[in-house]
């Protein structure tokens, strides 16, 4: 996503474009691609920012950097402070950043696109090869966030069922991300109570052996509450929920929930991760 609209609509032939944040699929479809015209006209616009929840940002702006000419700076910013950050810019009218790569879809659907802080940008060259379900917005990449183990210390999987996670055997050793500082967290919440509420109460019985009693409004509510009641570990961020978990040499690490791309840290950092496969009601 870029930041600025008066710099957005003319952005065909910008380093922004080049670095394809997001911009109208539709508007771009047929305007060509000369991929050789664009990084001539980058080169001569102003170095750009690209804000990106993930470390790995600073590497890909690098990467970038050297493979076009075209200086860009990558800069880790979590989804929440980006959403701040966009429109704070905006409303000020002082844009520093030039691409967005946000995690909350929701947030970027309900705010920034309607109210045009951002544009979403799709290339032309990349219309056949994107599935039309994620050009608008364009959608750079899916991740999953997985409950996760530590291989090294369990055999398999020590948990079948998200409500053992609210017993004492599990207080204070489970780990995840702060929902408020992680929009995905609360989005799932409010889906799994809209959407599969029945499931976590079937999951409650088949742990428990019996129906359900809650004052809570949902089975959801119910289960999200004695979570958080058991005395998670609560990050700033997947990497402390993955050494967490994953780290070697640990006697009793913690179970968590944590990115999918957290487990290059397997080959990375020596890390142990396992994903919960058969996890009542879900893995993640």
């Amino acid at each position: 996503m870029t930041t600025e609209k008066s710099r957005v609509r003319d952005m065909t032939m910008t380093a922004a474009a080049l670095a394809a944040g997001l911009f109208s699929a539709q508007a771009n479809a047929a305007d060509g691609f000369d991929l050789g015209a664009l990084i001539a006209a980058a080169k001569k616009e102003k170095p750009i920012n690209v804000y990106d929840s993930t470390g790995k940002i600073v590497e890909m702006a690098e990467a970038f950097s050297a493979k076009y000419g075209v200086k860009a700076t990558g800069v880790k910013v979590s989804a929440n402070s980006q959403l701040e950050m966009i429109i704070r810019e905006g409303q000020a009218g002082n844009v520093q950043g030039d691409v967005a790569l946000i995690t909350d879809a929701p947030a970027a659907l309900a705010q920034l696109l309607p109210q045009e802080f951002v544009e979403s940008y799709l290339p032309a060259d990349m219309v056949a090869k994107i599935p039309a379900e994620f050009q608008n917005p364009l959608a750079i990449s899916t991740n999953a966030n997985v409950w996760a183990y530590n291989t090294e210390a369990y055999d398999k999987c020590p948990v079948a069922n998200i409500w053992e996670l609210t017993e004492s055997k599990w207080k204070g050793k489970v780990a995840l991300v702060d929902p408020l500082t992680k929009g995905t967290y609360t989005d799932w919440f409010n889906q799994m109570e809209k959407h599969a509420d029945d499931k976590v109460a079937d999951a409650y019985k088949a742990h428990f052996g019996k129906d359900l009693k809650t004052e809570e409004k949902s089975a959801s509510a119910a289960w999200i509450k004695a979570l958080a009641q058991n005395a998670p570990l609560v990050t700033d961020g997947d990497d402390p929920v993955a050494e967490a978990v994953g780290a070697a040499g640990q006697k009793e690490p913690f179970f968590g929930l944590l990115s999918s791309a957290k487990f290059r840290d397997n080959e990375g950092k020596g890390y142990k991760l396992g994903i919960c496969k058969e996890l009542n009601p879900w893995v993640g």
